[in-house]
């Protein structure tokens, strides 16, 4: 029993004399919370793809990989067509414009901002074009209503004389948005738009010190949207500092992150406030073993992912990691065994592992990964296996 646990059955205590009453819970009706039919994540995606909409962050230092990643994870979005338009802040648009049209990315380039400007002007428009696409969406929707509504009316039609039975304010709007006989035209076909903001170059930018950038990211899901549709975009953003004095991430903004790529580090602090910040969905032990099967390689990154289909964290886009806490994702308690756990795994190549990760966990608080011993201790090399 903890100290403040005694504390507060010492204060509890009935005075002398005073038989303590026997407590238990009753159940009240009329309270009960009601929960309306509607998604967290409004866009379809594939099995394996990430969730829509989204906030991810790509942390890793200059030069690590990080944007060359991230667009190509937009590129297999359009592939799934789960991305029809993407806007983009960047202040090194020439020298990556090459890259983005080898990927084949959906870029005007009136949707292309410098974050050196103005992040007020960059936030609004960026809001009032996905607010006009919302419109242009509930328009189609609206004048195709009519067309078809006119389309059934015009079979009843066999001579003028019928003409005369037709409802009147539905000739009428259906004659004012020139649906009587052509259907309308949608530049998506009628399919709501997937929109995303990819941020690039811009952590020492006045953006980042914006409070309008502050409030885009923490309210994405619910921009340009209207009383019929709920719009929003993703936010794709790259960084180069997780934790900084000086241009870091807000912490308001690490509170709503879905997804973060997380290339290898040094630093310590980094790993102790992400460490923190997934702290209610896996242990130390299995968040160290998995950023070092993750980070082998120059580029690769451990992916994490907090509103997982499947698995909490992958090896790149490509690779499941698989940990046993993965069993509370869906409430499905069968991953705890079977293949799903990593340690239970065979026939596949072992994870390096080495002084690097010992060092690192000893100076986040001596926690070591699981299936990394201690010093002086025998080390089993078939411990930690991947599919």
């Amino acid at each position: 029993m903890t100290a403040i646990q005694m504390s507060l059955n010492s204060s509890q205590k009935s005075p002398k004399g005073v038989k303590k009453k026997s407590s238990s819970s009753q159940n009240l009706s009329g309270f009960q919370i009601k929960v309306p039919n509607q998604k967290a994540f409004e866009v379809d995606t594939p099995e394996d793809q990430i969730k829509m909409h989204q906030l991810l962050l790509a942390v890793a230092k200059k030069g690590g990989g990080k944007s060359t990643a991230v667009c190509n994870l937009l590129s297999f979005l359009k592939k799934d067509k789960c991305l029809d338009r993407l806007f983009v802040i960047t202040s090194s648009w020439e020298s990556n414009k090459p890259l983005f049209d080898f990927l084949g990315l959906p870029i005007d380039k009136e949707d292309v901002y410098d974050p050196d400007l103005c992040a007020k002007d960059t936030i609004d428009d960026i809001i009032s074009k996905a607010t006009e696409e919302t419109k242009e969406y509930d328009e189609y929707h609206h004048k195709m209503r009519l067309h078809k509504q006119m389309k059934s009316a015009l079979k009843n039609v066999k001579s003028d004389r019928d003409i005369g039975n037709l409802d009147p304010a539905l000739l009428m709007a259906a004659y004012e948005d020139d649906v009587v006989e052509n259907p309308p035209q949608h530049k998506w076909n009628g399919r709501r738009p997937v929109l995303a903001v990819f941020v690039d170059d811009a952590q020492s930018s006045p953006l980042f010190r914006s409070g309008r950038f502050l409030n885009l990211c923490i309210r994405h899901r619910h921009v340009g949207s209207s009383e019929k549709t709920r719009m929003g975009v993703s936010m794709f953003i790259c960084v180069q500092n997780y934790t900084a004095q000086h241009g870091g991430i807000p912490k308001a903004i690490r509170d709503n992150v879905s997804t973060m790529m997380l290339y290898k580090t040094r630093s310590a602090n980094v790993l102790k406030t992400i460490m923190e910040d997934i702290s209610d969905q896996i242990t130390d032990e299995e968040f160290f073993s998995v950023y070092e099967q993750a980070c082998q390689d120059e580029h690769d990154f451990l992916f994490i992912d907090w509103a997982p289909k499947k698995h909490r964290f992958r090896r790149c886009f490509d690779q499941y990691l698989p940990v046993a806490s993965d069993a509370t994702i869906n409430g499905d308690k069968s991953r705890r065994s079977g293949a799903d756990h990593p340690s239970e795994r065979t026939g596949q190549d072992s994870v390096k592992e080495g002084a690097y990760s010992r060092s690192l966990a000893s100076k986040v608080g001596g926690r070591l990964p699981g299936g990394i011993p201690k010093p002086g201790q025998k080390h089993d090399k078939h411990r930690n296996r991947l599919r």
